[in-house]
Formats: structure tokens, sequence, C-alpha cells
């Protein structure tokens, strides 16, 4: 019992919040590929220019380079760039902020042993559960709301993305 009230839902609680960005920065990969124009103005090394195959081997490059420098900054801004890219509409404010502490909460399990820093306060902000010190849980009931929420998301992502490729 413990190993399923502890591990195990720690395990597929911080598996769900990886899902979601790979779920994100493929969505992001997939548009920038097809709609490379909103790069036009991103600088490329020479030797990047020089090591490609072809004009989709340099669109990928710049793509990779565009997003891997996104997965650093925050929750909010990735869909910052995103509203500002696809104009999605969603999520909402308050959808974001609830995310955004959902995946604080993933990367101080993962990066700090589930011990509350912060590195924690600042990412997850207004929707902190936990102060500087305290230990994180991830009870059943926070669990799989996170899941409902990060679904929701997905399925509300997908869906405007999807209409505005049309």
């Amino acid at each position: 019992q413990p190993y399923v009230a502890d591990y195990l839902v720690t395990a597929t609680f911080q598996h769900f919040i990886s899902l979601f960005e790979d779920f994100f920065f493929d969505l992001l990969r997939l548009w920038l590929s097809a709609y490379p124009k909103s790069l036009e103005k991103r600088q490329v090394d020479f030797k990047t220019v020089l090591d490609a195959g072809d004009k989709h081997a340099i669109t990928r490059a710049v793509v990779d380079k565009e997003l891997n420098e996104l997965k650093y900054k925050k929750l909010e801004d990735w869909f910052e760039y995103a509203e500002g890219l696809v104009s999605l509409g969603c999520p909402t404010a308050a959808e974001i902020e609830t995310l955004a502490e959902i995946k604080a909460s993933r990367d101080i399990l993962v990066h700090n042993k589930g011990i509350a820093n912060t590195i924690y306060a600042a990412k997850a902000g207004k929707s902190a559960r936990y102060t500087d010190g305290e230990t994180l849980e991830v009870p059943e009931n926070y669990h799989r709301e996170s899941w409902e929420m990060i679904t929701k998301i997905v399925r509300d992502v997908s869906e405007a993305a999807a209409k505005k490729a049309k």
C-alpha cells in the first residue's frame, strides 16, 4: 500500500507533466515547421547553414533552437508565446496559474526530493500549496484534479490549434 500511495502516485503525477510538455512542444514544433515565416527574423549561425543538407534542415535547426530557449522560461511565457504565434484564446489565466503550480510541484519532486523552496514558490505563484522547507505531497484528489486540468488544457489547445490550421 505505501508503494501505491507514495511512489506510484508521484511517478504517474510526474509523468502527467512530461506528457503535457511533450504535447505542447510537439504542437509548437509542428506549427513552426508548417508556418516558418513567423521565425523569419531569427538569426542563424553560418555553421548551421553549412551543416544543413537543405532548407528543411535549416528550418528544423531554427525551430529546435527557438523551442529549446522557450523550455527554460516560465509556463506563463510558454502560453504567451503560443498565443502570439497562433492566437489560441486558451487556456484561461486561472488555468495557466493552476498548471504552473502543478508543473512547479513536479519540478520539486524531480529536482529537490519533494522539498518546497523559493524556486517552487516563484514558479507556483499565487497557487503555491507549500512554503520553503515543507514536504510536498500528492494527495489522491490533487492527483486526479491535476490530470483533469492537464487533459482539459490539452483538449482545448488541440481543438483551438486545429481550427486555426484550417
